[in-house]
């Protein structure tokens, strides 16, 4: 509960002093919304003494446009920033984040990117421009990693504050589009998603490669959520040539095995598979841990769908050791389900409850729990639940 207050605190503290405005300025517009908020408890809140009461909650929304359910989701994913902080410059700080989030600890990330919008609030750049491109920037960090945590209301946020910090910084408001079109995919509003990925595409098309091949990327895997896979397809193959000359590993690497999706859907199976092995290869060769479970996984479910259950489970035992490797709870989660699914087919009396035990253990340390896998074994446990109290 302490790194809940602290955490809530810092936001509120770390917004307030953005919009340049006091404690007693925010008090002051709260008793004009009939809300009432002595600058004490203000000043309690923010310095993580006490948890905001709803009519705070209310105060802030009117004051500062500050989502309640965004403050809510950030006491859900709160993580207190190391205290040693103050030793390290801005460039560590952020060479820091962007290693936390490359180990897939997104939220850890997400609260150095908090540390960081604090102190261009105390101490903003004298230039407005460089001010204004350095907030997007962070916000735009933020959003990547909180996206990430499956924090998708307070990513969301992050976005939208990123498009408007950068508004003379069109690289940035196009790649905050991107993102923006990511989450509305993991919120289910593909709408929305096909709007951010148009902006984005719009805003792009002056700018350097590294920001178009992430544009690309996007639009790419909003056409293929929307069905469209021949256009995703062709998408991928542009931002394939487009990362071949930014000379970017990990952006081929994911192209590689987005387009051996796109070719399963497709159903060319063949060379589908072809493609999944050259993905998994690329990831082994650039030690990109994460991406070789992740496709060592879909290359497995290739082989269970033509029902070669040793090399399927072959598979789905390699990518487990690569997870276990880097702790990474979700591509753990993602290997044993795909074992699961191997056991069943094999032996379909077999109630694998060890493996089932397991996944359930695992499912409180997972920061994505809108993943395929993790949707089906919820459903799984749901129906188990259910047949348990059937005559």
């Amino acid at each position: 509960m302490a790194a809940a207050r602290q955490a809530i605190g810092r936001f509120l503290k770390s917004t307030r002093q953005t919009m340049r405005l006091s404690q007693a300025q925010v008090a002051v517009l709260a008793s004009r919304n009939s809300l009432p908020l002595s600058r004490a408890a203000i000043s309690a809140i923010e310095r993580g003494l006490h948890l905001p009461s709803l009519e705070a909650l209310l105060t802030y929304w009117n004051a500062l446009q500050v989502d309640p359910m965004e403050v809510l989701e950030r006491a859900r994913l709160a993580t207190v920033a190391p205290a040693n902080l103050s030793s390290l410059s801005d460039d560590q700080l952020e060479r820091r984040a962007g290693e936390l989030h490359r180990e897939g600890h997104h939220r850890d990330a997400a609260a150095l990117y908090d540390t960081m919008l604090e102190r261009l609030a105390q101490d903003p750049p004298s230039d407005p421009k460089v001010n204004a491109r350095r907030q997007a920037t962070v916000h735009l960090q933020r959003a990547t990693a909180l996206r990430r945590a499956a924090a998708l209301l307070a990513a969301r946020s992050a976005a939208e504050r990123s498009i408007a910090a950068g508004s003379a910084c069109p690289d940035v408001q196009a790649e905050a589009y991107s993102v923006l079109a990511m989450i509305h995919l993991q919120m289910s509003n593909l709408p929305l998603a096909t709007d951010a990925a148009s902006k984005a595409a719009l805003l792009s098309e002056t700018c350097g490669v590294e920001t178009r091949t992430r544009v690309c990327l996007s639009r790419a895997l909003v056409r293929f959520e929307a069905g469209e896979f021949e256009e995703a397809r062709r998408a991928l193959l542009e931002a394939r040539e487009l990362a071949r000359k930014a000379d970017d590993p990990a952006h081929l690497t994911q192209i590689a095995g987005s387009l051996a999706l796109c070719l399963l859907a497709l159903g060319r199976r063949k060379a589908a598979r072809k493609g999944m092995m050259f993905a998994v290869a690329l990831a082994r060769t650039h030690r990109m841990a994460e991406l070789e479970a992740r496709w060592l996984v879909e290359l497995g479910r290739i082989a269970l769908d033509e029902k070669d259950l040793e090399e399927a489970l072959d598979l789905a035992e390699a990518a487990l050791s690569v997870a276990q490797r880097r702790q990474d709870p979700l591509m753990i989660f993602r290997a044993e389900w795909l074992q699961h699914q191997i056991v069943l087919r094999k032996s379909p009396g077999d109630p694998d409850r060890l493996r089932l035990g397991r996944l359930r253990k695992l499912l409180p340390h997972l920061e994505d729990p809108g993943e395929r896998e993790v949707q089906d074994f919820r459903a799984t446990l749901g129906f188990a639940q259910g047949r348990k109290g059937t005559p």
